[in-house]
Protein backbone atom coordinates (compact mmCIF):
# COMPACT_ATOMS: atom_id res chain seq x y z
CA UNK A 1 0.00 0.00 0.00
CA UNK A 2 2.85 2.36 0.86
CA UNK A 3 4.92 1.28 -2.07
CA UNK A 4 8.34 3.07 -2.24
CA UNK A 5 7.57 5.33 0.35
CA UNK A 6 8.84 3.52 3.05
CA UNK A 7 11.86 1.76 3.36
CA UNK A 8 14.90 0.84 5.43
CA UNK A 9 16.70 3.24 3.39
CA UNK A 10 13.79 6.30 4.38
CA UNK A 11 13.81 5.44 7.93
CA UNK A 12 17.52 5.56 8.08
CA UNK A 13 17.68 9.39 6.33
CA UNK A 14 14.75 9.87 8.95
CA UNK A 15 16.90 8.94 11.99
CA UNK A 16 20.23 11.46 10.51
CA UNK A 17 17.72 14.05 10.07
CA UNK A 18 16.29 14.10 13.74
CA UNK A 19 12.88 13.44 12.22
CA UNK A 20 10.22 11.44 14.39
CA UNK A 21 11.28 9.55 17.66
CA UNK A 22 15.12 8.72 17.11
CA UNK A 23 14.39 5.96 19.89
CA UNK A 24 11.75 4.55 18.51
CA UNK A 25 13.14 4.50 15.05
CA UNK A 26 16.47 2.97 16.89
CA UNK A 27 14.43 0.22 17.86
CA UNK A 28 12.69 -0.45 14.73
CA UNK A 29 16.57 -1.15 13.23
CA UNK A 30 17.26 -2.78 16.12
CA UNK A 31 13.86 -5.21 15.25
CA UNK A 32 15.02 -5.30 11.52
CA UNK A 33 18.94 -6.42 12.06
CA UNK A 34 17.41 -8.77 14.45
CA UNK A 35 21.27 -9.12 16.14
CA UNK A 36 21.03 -12.67 17.75
CA UNK A 37 23.84 -14.94 19.31
CA UNK A 38 24.93 -16.66 16.35
CA UNK A 39 23.48 -20.14 16.56
CA UNK A 40 21.02 -20.19 19.42
CA UNK A 41 17.81 -20.36 18.52
CA UNK A 42 16.65 -21.30 21.82
CA UNK A 43 14.63 -18.02 22.62
CA UNK A 44 12.85 -15.78 20.77
CA UNK A 45 14.17 -11.97 19.97
CA UNK A 46 14.25 -9.67 22.29
CA UNK A 47 14.70 -5.23 22.76
CA UNK A 48 16.72 -6.73 25.51
CA UNK A 49 19.37 -8.19 23.63
CA UNK A 50 22.77 -6.70 21.82
CA UNK A 51 21.93 -3.55 19.82
CA UNK A 52 24.19 -2.31 16.81
CA UNK A 53 25.37 0.32 19.03
CA UNK A 54 26.64 -2.04 21.73
CA UNK A 55 28.38 -4.50 19.54
CA UNK A 56 30.01 -1.19 17.75
CA UNK A 57 32.05 -1.33 21.03
CA UNK A 58 33.50 -4.87 20.66
CA UNK A 59 33.80 -4.66 16.70
CA UNK A 60 35.71 -7.93 17.36
CA UNK A 61 32.67 -9.81 18.53
CA UNK A 62 30.58 -9.56 15.32
CA UNK A 63 31.54 -12.95 14.34
CA UNK A 64 29.89 -14.15 17.45
CA UNK A 65 26.42 -12.95 16.01
CA UNK A 66 23.98 -13.45 13.37
CA UNK A 67 21.85 -10.82 11.58
CA UNK A 68 20.10 -10.16 8.16
CA UNK A 69 21.87 -9.72 6.17
CA UNK A 70 19.76 -7.56 3.83
CA UNK A 71 19.10 -4.97 6.56
CA UNK A 72 22.95 -5.06 7.35
CA UNK A 73 23.72 -4.56 3.59
CA UNK A 74 21.57 -1.10 3.69
CA UNK A 75 23.39 0.26 6.49
CA UNK A 76 25.89 -0.11 4.73
CA UNK A 77 25.10 1.59 1.74
CA UNK A 78 22.99 4.49 3.76
CA UNK A 79 26.49 5.00 5.63
CA UNK A 80 24.34 4.19 8.79
CA UNK A 81 27.06 2.15 10.18
CA UNK A 82 30.02 4.53 9.85
CA UNK A 83 27.71 7.44 11.32
CA UNK A 84 26.94 4.95 14.07
CA UNK A 85 30.23 4.32 14.70
CA UNK A 86 31.48 8.00 14.76
CA UNK A 87 28.63 8.53 17.37
CA UNK A 88 29.55 5.06 19.54
CA UNK A 89 33.52 5.84 18.98
CA UNK A 90 33.89 9.74 18.90
CA UNK A 91 36.31 9.77 22.42
CA UNK A 92 38.32 6.86 20.86
CA UNK A 93 41.33 6.55 18.28
CA UNK A 94 39.26 3.44 17.16
CA UNK A 95 39.20 3.84 13.40
CA UNK A 96 36.02 2.63 11.25
CA UNK A 97 38.51 0.38 9.28
CA UNK A 98 39.16 -1.79 11.79
CA UNK A 99 35.28 -2.07 11.94
CA UNK A 100 35.30 -2.86 8.10
CA UNK A 101 38.05 -5.55 8.35
CA UNK A 102 36.57 -7.46 10.99
CA UNK A 103 33.58 -7.22 8.34
CA UNK A 104 35.46 -8.64 5.76
CA UNK A 105 36.70 -11.67 7.59
CA UNK A 106 33.62 -12.74 9.19
CA UNK A 107 33.00 -15.90 7.74
CA UNK A 108 29.71 -15.76 8.87
CA UNK A 109 28.66 -12.65 6.49
CA UNK A 110 28.25 -14.15 2.81
CA UNK A 111 29.46 -13.38 -0.08
CA UNK A 112 27.26 -10.46 -1.25
CA UNK A 113 27.82 -8.80 2.08
CA UNK A 114 31.70 -9.03 1.79
CA UNK A 115 31.64 -7.73 -1.94
CA UNK A 116 29.89 -4.52 -0.91
CA UNK A 117 32.19 -3.84 1.57
CA UNK A 118 34.95 -4.62 -0.86
CA UNK A 119 33.34 -1.81 -2.84
CA UNK A 120 32.75 0.35 -0.72
CA UNK A 121 36.68 0.24 0.26
CA UNK A 122 37.37 0.86 -2.96
CA UNK A 123 35.09 4.00 -3.86
CA UNK A 124 36.48 5.20 -0.23
CA UNK A 125 40.64 4.37 -1.32
CA UNK A 126 40.11 6.08 -4.83
CA UNK A 127 39.11 9.68 -2.69
CA UNK A 128 42.37 12.54 -2.59
CA UNK A 129 42.36 12.03 1.40
CA UNK A 130 43.58 8.70 0.67
CA UNK A 131 46.10 9.16 -1.59
CA UNK A 132 47.77 11.94 0.30
CA UNK A 133 50.39 11.76 2.58
CA UNK A 134 53.48 9.86 3.07
CA UNK A 135 54.01 6.22 4.94
CA UNK A 136 51.63 4.00 6.08
CA UNK A 137 48.58 5.62 7.58
CA UNK A 138 46.90 3.39 10.57
CA UNK A 139 44.03 3.18 8.56
CA UNK A 140 45.56 1.19 5.38
CA UNK A 141 47.38 -0.85 8.20
CA UNK A 142 44.15 -1.92 9.48
CA UNK A 143 43.05 -2.78 5.99
CA UNK A 144 45.52 -4.77 4.15
CA UNK A 145 45.61 -7.89 5.82
CA UNK A 146 41.74 -8.50 5.39
CA UNK A 147 42.39 -7.92 1.90
CA UNK A 148 44.81 -9.78 1.55
CA UNK A 149 42.44 -12.84 3.10
CA UNK A 150 39.93 -12.15 0.97
CA UNK A 151 42.28 -12.53 -1.94
CA UNK A 152 43.32 -15.82 -0.87
CA UNK A 153 39.44 -16.84 -0.98
CA UNK A 154 37.70 -18.84 -3.57
CA UNK A 155 35.28 -16.12 -5.01
CA UNK A 156 37.21 -14.24 -8.15
CA UNK A 157 34.51 -10.93 -8.48
CA UNK A 158 35.60 -10.87 -4.36
CA UNK A 159 39.16 -11.58 -5.04
CA UNK A 160 38.87 -9.04 -8.27
CA UNK A 161 37.49 -5.91 -5.80
CA UNK A 162 40.01 -6.51 -3.25
CA UNK A 163 42.70 -6.67 -5.64
CA UNK A 164 41.29 -3.13 -6.96
CA UNK A 165 41.18 -1.75 -3.43
CA UNK A 166 44.57 -2.58 -2.80
CA UNK A 167 45.64 -0.98 -6.18
CA UNK A 168 43.86 1.99 -4.71
CA UNK A 169 46.00 1.66 -1.26
CA UNK A 170 49.19 1.12 -2.86
CA UNK A 171 49.12 3.81 -5.41
CA UNK A 172 52.32 6.42 -5.43
CA UNK A 173 53.20 4.80 -1.89
CA UNK A 174 55.93 3.01 -1.61
CA UNK A 175 55.63 2.20 2.15
CA UNK A 176 52.56 0.06 1.75
CA UNK A 177 54.24 -1.48 -1.68
CA UNK A 178 56.84 -2.84 0.14
CA UNK A 179 54.53 -4.53 2.79
CA UNK A 180 52.93 -5.99 0.53
CA UNK A 181 55.77 -7.53 -0.82
CA UNK A 182 57.23 -8.59 2.01
CA UNK A 183 53.76 -10.32 3.10
CA UNK A 184 53.56 -12.42 -0.14
CA UNK A 185 51.37 -10.25 -2.51
CA UNK A 186 53.69 -10.99 -5.58
CA UNK A 187 52.73 -15.01 -5.29
CA UNK A 188 49.44 -14.50 -5.16
CA UNK A 189 49.04 -11.97 -7.87
CA UNK A 190 50.99 -15.54 -10.28
CA UNK A 191 47.87 -17.60 -8.98
CA UNK A 192 45.52 -15.47 -9.87
CA UNK A 193 47.03 -14.65 -13.24
CA UNK A 194 46.35 -18.30 -14.13
CA UNK A 195 42.79 -17.97 -13.22
CA UNK A 196 41.79 -16.96 -17.05
CA UNK A 197 39.70 -14.44 -15.74
CA UNK A 198 39.25 -10.76 -17.43
CA UNK A 199 38.61 -8.90 -14.66
CA UNK A 200 40.94 -10.74 -12.05
CA UNK A 201 43.63 -10.27 -14.26
CA UNK A 202 43.01 -6.57 -15.16
CA UNK A 203 43.14 -5.70 -11.74
CA UNK A 204 46.60 -8.16 -10.92
CA UNK A 205 48.18 -6.81 -13.79
CA UNK A 206 47.23 -3.11 -12.29
CA UNK A 207 48.74 -4.36 -8.54
CA UNK A 208 51.48 -5.56 -10.47
CA UNK A 209 52.22 -2.44 -12.16
CA UNK A 210 52.24 -0.39 -9.39
CA UNK A 211 54.45 -3.01 -7.45
CA UNK A 212 57.24 -3.23 -10.14
CA UNK A 213 58.63 0.08 -10.08
CA UNK A 214 61.59 -0.96 -7.55
CA UNK A 215 64.49 -3.87 -9.27
CA UNK A 216 64.10 -6.10 -5.74
CA UNK A 217 60.54 -6.08 -6.43
CA UNK A 218 60.65 -7.35 -9.82
CA UNK A 219 63.13 -9.89 -9.10
CA UNK A 220 60.48 -11.11 -7.22
CA UNK A 221 58.35 -10.83 -9.98
CA UNK A 222 60.29 -13.07 -12.45
CA UNK A 223 61.22 -15.41 -9.61
CA UNK A 224 57.85 -16.79 -8.94
CA UNK A 225 57.12 -16.69 -12.70
CA UNK A 226 56.23 -13.96 -14.07
CA UNK A 227 57.56 -13.69 -17.21
CA UNK A 228 56.15 -16.86 -19.00
CA UNK A 229 52.62 -16.01 -17.43
CA UNK A 230 52.58 -12.28 -18.69
CA UNK A 231 53.98 -13.48 -22.46
CA UNK A 232 51.08 -16.38 -22.21
CA UNK A 233 48.39 -13.21 -21.36
CA UNK A 234 50.38 -10.97 -24.29
CA UNK A 235 50.86 -14.30 -27.00
CA UNK A 236 46.72 -15.26 -25.95
CA UNK A 237 45.20 -11.83 -25.86
CA UNK A 238 47.35 -9.51 -28.63
CA UNK A 239 44.77 -10.12 -31.94
CA UNK A 240 41.52 -9.90 -29.56
CA UNK A 241 40.79 -5.79 -29.75
CA UNK A 242 38.32 -6.53 -26.64
CA UNK A 243 41.38 -6.89 -24.38
CA UNK A 244 42.87 -3.65 -24.79
CA UNK A 245 43.24 -2.56 -21.19
CA UNK A 246 44.76 -5.50 -20.44
CA UNK A 247 47.03 -5.33 -23.14
CA UNK A 248 47.59 -1.85 -22.38
CA UNK A 249 48.60 -3.00 -18.75
CA UNK A 250 50.87 -5.90 -20.11
CA UNK A 251 52.71 -3.52 -22.03
CA UNK A 252 53.23 -1.12 -19.35
CA UNK A 253 54.66 -3.96 -17.07
CA UNK A 254 57.03 -5.41 -20.20
CA UNK A 255 58.25 -2.15 -19.93
CA UNK A 256 59.13 -2.31 -16.37
CA UNK A 257 60.58 -5.34 -16.59
CA UNK A 258 62.76 -4.31 -19.46
CA UNK A 259 64.54 -1.82 -17.05
CA UNK A 260 66.45 -4.68 -16.03
CA UNK A 261 68.90 -5.86 -19.15
CA UNK A 262 68.65 -9.66 -17.89
CA UNK A 263 64.79 -9.48 -18.09
CA UNK A 264 65.01 -7.58 -21.28
CA UNK A 265 67.06 -10.12 -22.55
CA UNK A 266 64.46 -13.26 -21.81
CA UNK A 267 61.78 -11.30 -23.30
CA UNK A 268 64.08 -10.53 -26.41
CA UNK A 269 65.48 -13.64 -27.22
CA UNK A 270 63.43 -16.02 -25.68
CA UNK A 271 59.68 -14.97 -26.33
CA UNK A 272 57.91 -13.15 -29.16
CA UNK A 273 57.17 -10.41 -26.98
CA UNK A 274 58.22 -8.16 -29.64
CA UNK A 275 56.61 -9.35 -32.24
CA UNK A 276 52.93 -9.28 -30.88
CA UNK A 277 53.64 -5.76 -29.27
CA UNK A 278 54.69 -4.47 -32.58
CA UNK A 279 51.31 -6.05 -34.26
CA UNK A 280 49.27 -4.39 -31.42
CA UNK A 281 50.97 -1.39 -32.17
CA UNK A 282 50.22 -1.65 -35.88
CA UNK A 283 46.12 -1.74 -35.00
CA UNK A 284 46.35 0.85 -31.62
CA UNK A 285 44.64 4.46 -32.61
CA UNK A 286 46.44 7.44 -32.29
CA UNK A 287 46.29 9.18 -28.84
CA UNK A 288 45.34 6.41 -26.06
CA UNK A 289 46.85 4.66 -22.77
CA UNK A 290 47.28 1.72 -25.38
CA UNK A 291 49.18 3.88 -27.83
CA UNK A 292 51.11 5.36 -25.20
CA UNK A 293 52.16 1.99 -23.26
CA UNK A 294 53.32 0.28 -26.33
CA UNK A 295 55.61 3.09 -27.41
CA UNK A 296 56.89 2.88 -23.88
CA UNK A 297 57.28 -0.85 -24.08
CA UNK A 298 59.51 -0.59 -27.42
CA UNK A 299 61.40 1.96 -26.09
CA UNK A 300 62.44 -0.35 -23.27
CA UNK A 301 62.73 -3.15 -25.66
CA UNK A 302 64.79 -1.03 -27.83
CA UNK A 303 67.49 -0.62 -25.25
CA UNK A 304 68.84 -4.22 -26.88
CA UNK A 305 71.06 -4.41 -29.71
CA UNK A 306 69.21 -6.08 -31.97
CA UNK A 307 65.81 -4.97 -31.04
CA UNK A 308 66.82 -1.49 -32.99
CA UNK A 309 66.90 -3.25 -35.96
CA UNK A 310 63.11 -5.24 -35.87
CA UNK A 311 61.51 -2.30 -34.20
CA UNK A 312 62.96 0.10 -36.26
CA UNK A 313 62.08 -1.30 -39.50
CA UNK A 314 59.04 -2.44 -38.55
CA UNK A 315 57.67 0.87 -36.45
CA UNK A 316 59.65 3.96 -37.32
CA UNK A 317 57.00 5.18 -40.48
CA UNK A 318 53.79 4.22 -37.69
CA UNK A 319 55.70 6.45 -34.90
CA UNK A 320 56.10 9.24 -37.42
CA UNK A 321 51.78 9.23 -37.85
CA UNK A 322 51.71 9.41 -33.79
CA UNK A 323 53.63 12.17 -34.20
CA UNK A 324 51.97 13.95 -36.76
CA UNK A 325 48.64 13.18 -35.04
CA UNK A 326 49.61 14.11 -31.51
CA UNK A 327 47.42 16.44 -29.15
CA UNK A 328 48.20 18.08 -26.49
CA UNK A 329 45.47 16.41 -24.28
CA UNK A 330 47.71 13.26 -24.61
CA UNK A 331 51.05 14.32 -24.34
CA UNK A 332 52.61 11.24 -22.87
CA UNK A 333 52.17 9.57 -26.66
CA UNK A 334 54.31 12.03 -28.27
CA UNK A 335 56.73 11.75 -25.67
CA UNK A 336 57.06 8.29 -25.56
CA UNK A 337 56.83 8.41 -30.15
CA UNK A 338 60.24 10.82 -29.36
CA UNK A 339 61.99 8.70 -27.08
CA UNK A 340 60.78 5.48 -28.91
CA UNK A 341 63.02 7.31 -32.10
CA UNK A 342 65.94 8.85 -30.00
CA UNK A 343 66.71 5.09 -28.96
CA UNK A 344 66.20 3.90 -31.98
CA UNK A 345 68.31 6.67 -33.94
CA UNK A 346 71.73 5.21 -32.79
CA UNK A 347 70.98 2.61 -35.97
CA UNK A 348 72.26 4.28 -39.35
CA UNK A 349 69.59 2.62 -41.03
CA UNK A 350 66.48 3.65 -38.94
CA UNK A 351 67.37 7.40 -39.02
CA UNK A 352 67.32 6.92 -42.98
CA UNK A 353 63.81 6.15 -42.36
CA UNK A 354 63.21 8.74 -40.37
CA UNK A 355 64.72 11.63 -42.87
CA UNK A 356 63.01 10.12 -45.87
CA UNK A 357 60.76 12.64 -47.87
CA UNK A 358 61.47 14.77 -44.54
CA UNK A 359 58.70 12.71 -42.75
CA UNK A 360 59.66 13.56 -39.49
CA UNK A 361 60.01 17.28 -39.98
CA UNK A 362 56.38 17.16 -41.96
CA UNK A 363 55.19 15.44 -38.89
CA UNK A 364 56.29 17.81 -36.01
CA UNK A 365 55.00 20.72 -37.84
CA UNK A 366 51.74 18.72 -38.07
CA UNK A 367 51.30 18.43 -34.41
CA UNK A 368 51.78 21.58 -33.55
CA UNK A 369 55.58 21.10 -31.75
CA UNK A 370 57.37 22.89 -34.86
CA UNK A 371 57.18 25.80 -36.58
CA UNK A 372 59.31 26.54 -39.73
CA UNK A 373 61.92 23.88 -38.01
CA UNK A 374 61.94 25.59 -34.71
CA UNK A 375 60.03 24.90 -30.95
CA UNK A 376 56.72 26.29 -31.53
CA UNK A 377 56.17 28.93 -28.90
CA UNK A 378 52.55 28.47 -28.52
CA UNK A 379 52.89 24.39 -28.26
CA UNK A 380 50.81 23.00 -25.09
CA UNK A 381 52.66 19.75 -25.13
CA UNK A 382 54.63 20.60 -21.81
CA UNK A 383 58.21 21.46 -20.79
CA UNK A 384 61.54 19.55 -21.66
CA UNK A 385 59.97 17.98 -24.58
CA UNK A 386 61.56 20.11 -27.24
CA UNK A 387 65.41 19.00 -25.66
CA UNK A 388 64.55 15.45 -26.74
CA UNK A 389 63.30 16.49 -30.51
CA UNK A 390 66.49 18.73 -30.59
CA UNK A 391 68.68 15.50 -29.68
CA UNK A 392 67.14 13.53 -32.51
CA UNK A 393 67.39 16.24 -35.26
CA UNK A 394 70.96 16.66 -34.18
CA UNK A 395 71.58 12.84 -34.78
CA UNK A 396 69.56 12.90 -38.42
CA UNK A 397 71.75 16.02 -39.56
CA UNK A 398 75.33 14.22 -37.76
CA UNK A 399 73.86 10.92 -40.48
CA UNK A 400 73.40 13.40 -43.49
CA UNK A 401 76.43 14.97 -42.86
CA UNK A 402 78.62 11.43 -42.47
CA UNK A 403 76.87 10.58 -45.40
CA UNK A 404 74.41 7.93 -45.14
CA UNK A 405 71.01 9.54 -45.64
Amino acid sequence: LLGERFTIGALLQAMHRGVGEIKVLRTVVKFLLHLMPDGDFSKKWSPSFVSLSQLLHEPESFGKYSFNRSVMRVLLIENHLASEWKRVQRSSDALYESLIAGLLTNDGLGLTMKTLICRQILENTSTNDWKAGEGEPPRIKVLVPALLEVMGGSSLSLTSCATAALVNLSCGKDVVKSSLVQVGVIPMCMRQLKSKDDDLTLYTLYLLVNLSKLPHHRAIVVRNGGVPLLVDILTSSYQNVRKQKILTEVASLVGQLCNDPEIRTVLSDDYPVVLCLLWVNDQAPPNGKLKSKLLFALRQLAAGGQNKFKIGEHAIVNVIEQIAQARPKFPDCLANAILLLLALSSISSNVSIMARQDRLTQALESCGLAKQGQENPAHKFGPGLWEKVELLLVRIREEFVMGSI
